[in-house]
């Protein structure tokens, strides 16, 4: 709204000179879809990064240990934040940005994180900060990983040990579509499952091991 026509032809002449070059660049989290998890104050951290096309990228990555790359629709992304309790953690403009910064670039370095995902070690939060601190210019825009004390905690208990999986070495690049969320929603799923099945078995285990600790102790 309330765009000229010049200011269009502007923006269309800067993306044909050099498409992909990124103008904005903001870190965004949003608590976890499992409700335990979101209780606890689990986030998820990703990326959304706006180039001189005008087009708005979301990229981060998931427990299926692949970095994921799609346009969206930023204006409904920011009609939906309050209600998906979404926050823009940190935001950076173009100034504040290395010079020539490509969105090429931006992958290229998000690419270094995609294989295995851990809930500490591989996570969304070291994905997003790494490419946010590689792409701004001033220090005091450098941000620290989101979360590491709570994500060691959860390490330490054994949650999330059975995500820890290997994928081949490529970004994946879908448009923006509401089957995205289903897919992260599956993915999450199947992890909260998979948890609930060590903790069952490892709640029989030490039942399994205190039974036979009193029946030596009767037999003793």
């Amino acid at each position: 709204m309330g765009t000229g026509e010049s200011h269009l032809a502007f923006e269309d002449n800067a993306s044909k000179e050099d498409p992909g070059k990124v103008e904005r660049l903001e870190f965004w989290t949003r608590p976890l879809n499992n409700p335990v998890a979101a209780a606890a104050g689990g986030l998820h951290s990703f990326l959304v990064i706006r180039t001189n096309d005008t087009k708005h990228h979301r990229l981060e990555k998931l427990v299926d240990g692949k970095i994921h790359v799609r346009v969206i629709d930023r204006v409904k992304m920011e009609i939906t934040k309050r209600p998906q309790k979404m926050q823009i953690l940190k935001a950076a403009r173009i100034e504040n940005l290395r010079s020539g910064l490509h969105l090429r670039t931006i992958r290229r370095w998000a690419r270094r994180h995609e294989g295995d995902y851990d809930v500490h070690s591989a996570n969304c939060h070291r994905m997003a900060t790494d490419v946010w601190n590689k792409s701004v210019a001033n220090l005091k825009f450098k941000i620290s990983v989101p979360q590491t004390g709570l994500s060691y905690i959860a390490s330490m208990v054994g949650i999330g040990a059975s995500t820890r999986i290997a994928t081949s070495k490529r970004i994946v690049i879908r448009d923006s579509s509401e089957d995205d969320e289903k897919v992260q929603r599956d993915i999450e799923w199947k992890e909260i499952k998979l948890e609930i099945k060590e903790r069952i078995n490892r709640y029989r285990q030490y039942e399994r091991e205190k039974t036979s600790s009193k029946i030596f102790g009767i037999l003793l």
